[in-house]
């Protein structure tokens, strides 16, 4: 069903997420435009914050840190990162805080899961302090929509022009915006093939790559790379799109 993840599947990203290079990377990169962009850490929120491990980095960043999710099993496992989640249900769009509230705010492959991404896009944009930034990432090309993506409760992927039109519409500034995760693009084709071909659509998109291995370590490596590329410069495909957009 669109909108909601398989509730069996938040135990098993909980397990990954610390280790696994692919959630590394997108809160890695995530921490460093927020760096590049705030001159210090202040008040943030997590929209649709999942099990908590990027507010977790956060909290010892000295952010003052807070998420919101629609999903019980989610804010269960949080508070075991000890960090505070309040349930909200996203998809009213309205969320439930004053005007001005908060120095920044992250969404990271949440709007997917939302009927309105649109309001809540606006939604981030009130409760944000003028001068306030907010960083969203979305999985990218709808021709890549699989099994997967129903099992992860995904309405769509996204076009890079289509999340441009959705940010000028939310009335924010574009600060940047780029595909990420670009060193992924070609394997991701082949194993999406291979598991229609197999009938493995069903296989956990979550499996962990185990430490060190001969895998993980190129992986690390590109995804360090990619992070110092995106310092100065935009790629032009990947998996994933990173947007950054700044309240006037």
């Amino acid at each position: 069903m669109p909108g909601h993840m398989r509730q069996d599947l938040y135990p098993e990203l909980f397990a990954v997420e610390d280790n696994h290079w692919w959630h590394q990377h997108k809160r890695a990169l995530v921490r460093q435009w927020l760096k590049v962009c705030l001159p210090r850490p202040g008040r943030i929120i997590d929209v649709g914050s999942g099990t908590g491990k990027i507010l977790e980095e956060l909290k010892h960043e000295g952010w003052e840190v807070l998420g919101v999710d629609g999903a019980r099993e989610a804010i269960n496992l949080s508070r075991k990162r000890g960090v505070t989640v309040k349930k909200v249900n996203l998809s009213k769009s309205r969320l439930p805080f004053p005007a001005n509230s908060f120095d920044a705010a992250i969404s990271l492959d949440t709007l997917e899961h939302l009927e309105d991404d649109l309001g809540i896009l606006k939604e981030m944009g009130r409760i944000v302090k003028k001068g306030g930034i907010i960083i969203i990432t979305v999985p990218a090309h709808p021709w890549l929509f699989s099994y997967w993506d129903k099992m992860l409760g995904h309405f769509r992927r996204y076009k890079k022009s289509d999340l441009l039109r959705l940010c000028q519409r939310s009335g924010l500034k574009l600060v940047s915006i780029s595909y990420f995760f670009s060193f992924l693009l070609l394997p991701a084709m082949a194993i999406r093939w291979f598991k229609k071909t197999l009938h493995l659509q069903e296989v956990s998109d979550f499996t962990d790559t185990p430490g060190f291995t001969l895998v993980m370590l190129p992986l690390q490596i590109m995804g360090f790379i990619e992070r110092a590329w995106l310092k100065y410069a935009r790629l032009p495909l990947g998996l994933s799109l990173i947007c950054i957009l700044k309240k006037l």
